[in-house]
């Protein structure tokens, strides 16, 4: 044919092959950010204290799921749309409590994907450190609130994990 040039469209050859290839690795699990299991720990109790309530801030990750809910607590998760996101659980009444032989109940809660850009312990520049909250730590027999205590990344750690763990 006149006019026919040989391969086509005038284009560099290989390439729409190279950007198809790039494209499938770009999309394909090993360039995915690994999922992680999220626990509270590192929590110090007398024996006489227990935590009543947790309220984690976090930025950088996605939060894939709920795995694990002590008994007669409430737990909440989720993100602002944005980098933010929040972590957070709260005993329905005293009995649920966590006291220091439960607080493995606070292992494996969630699973979630990232940081985006790494972990890092404290603000960087305009990027909030990627945990931050607080937790409440009140005293068997005492009417009164519980005091706060600091849940900073010391105190969460990450797991790598595919999905949640069976149910106990």
């Amino acid at each position: 044919m006149a006019g026919h040039r040989r391969g086509g469209l005038n284009r560099p050859a290989g390439g729409f092959a190279a950007l198809a290839a790039l494209l499938s690795l770009a999309a394909s699990p090993a360039c995915a950010q690994p999922a992680s299991l999220l626990s509270l720990g590192g929590i110090v109790l007398k024996p006489n204290e227990y935590v009543s309530e947790f309220d984690v801030r976090t930025w950088g990750l996605t939060i894939l799921a709920v795995c694990r809910i002590p008994r007669g607590w409430r737990i909440t998760a989720g993100t602002d749309g944005s980098f933010g996101g929040s972590l957070a659980g709260q005993a329905g009444v005293g009995a649920a409590a966590l006291g220091q032989r439960d607080l493995g109940r606070l292992q494996g809660m969630f699973l979630v994907r990232g940081p985006i850009g790494g972990r890092h312990d404290r603000p960087q520049g305009d990027r909030p450190a990627t945990f931050a909250g607080t937790v409440t730590i009140g005293t068997y027999g005492v009417d009164a609130p519980g005091r706060r205590g600091d849940l900073d990344a010391s105190r969460i750690t990450l797991a790598p994990a595919a999905r949640c763990p069976a149910p106990e």
